[in-house]
């Protein structure tokens, strides 16, 4: 099973029920696999774009 960031377990099942909740939308249990997938591949863009942008371009100038 993945892991949240402050290392508990993730269900991504779990959160995308959490999120249509809090959104007040019904999501039944037949989307559920599909929209957990969703915001996994969602969420994996997310963390090659914060580890790309972390990257020093070659032309970049050192941060003092």
């Amino acid at each position: 099973m993945k892991q949240a960031a402050d290392g508990t377990p993730f269900d991504s099942r779990r959160y995308a029920k959490a999120c249509a909740a809090s959104l007040g939308i019904a999501l039944p249990d037949a989307l559920l696999t599909d929209v957990a997938a969703l915001l996994d591949t969602m969420h994996a863009s997310a963390r090659q774009l914060a580890i790309a942008l972390d990257e020093p371009e070659p032309d970049d100038e050192p941060r003092a």
